[in-house]
Formats: C-alpha cells, sequence, structure tokens
C-alpha cells in the first residue's frame, strides 16, 4: 500500500517534494516500481551565463543509495508536495 498522508499531486516539479515512480523505462536504473522516492536537491553556486537550476538540481536516492540525477527521463513518475 502507497501512503501519501498530507501529500498531494502536484505537475510543478520545483514545489515536487516527492516522486511515485509509476513505471521503469530504463532497466538500468535501479528503483521500484510503485515506489515512493524523497526528492533531494543540489544547489549551485551562481555564475554569471550559468543557470542556478532554481530551486536546486533534484536527484534521488535508488535503491543502492545512489545518486540519480536524470531520474526524471528513465521513468513515468508522479511527483507530489507537502499539502
Amino acid at each position: 500500500m502507497i501512503t501519501t498522508n498530507g501529500y498531494i499531486i502536484t505537475t510543478n516539479e520545483e514545489e515536487a517534494e516527492m516522486m511515485l515512480v509509476k513505471e521503469v523505462l530504463f532497466e538500468q536504473l535501479k528503483v521500484t516500481k510503485n515506489r515512493l522516492y524523497n526528492i533531494h536537491r543540489t544547489y549551485y553556486p551562481i555564475a554569471e551565463g550559468i543557470s542556478d537550476y532554481g530551486n536546486g538540481e533534484m536527484y534521488i536516492l535508488d535503491d543502492l543509495g545512489r545518486q540519480i540525477y536524470g531520474f526524471s527521463m528513465l521513468c513515468k513518475k508522479v511527483y507530489y508536495k507537502f499539502n
């Protein structure tokens, strides 16, 4: 059973705090279908001509504990934010 108490679905990845994996599109991605993952963010110093990634560059920790930055292209997902 997936528990999302206090969280609501959002389509805005800038405000997303968690994500639910609906389908894995890349078999080497070590995440579990129908599992919730916390979204973490890396913040870079703002330099001239370089994007500051707005609200940080998003990543999740996969099932092996590795940081995965490209997860948004590697699986179908639903984003959640705290209500």
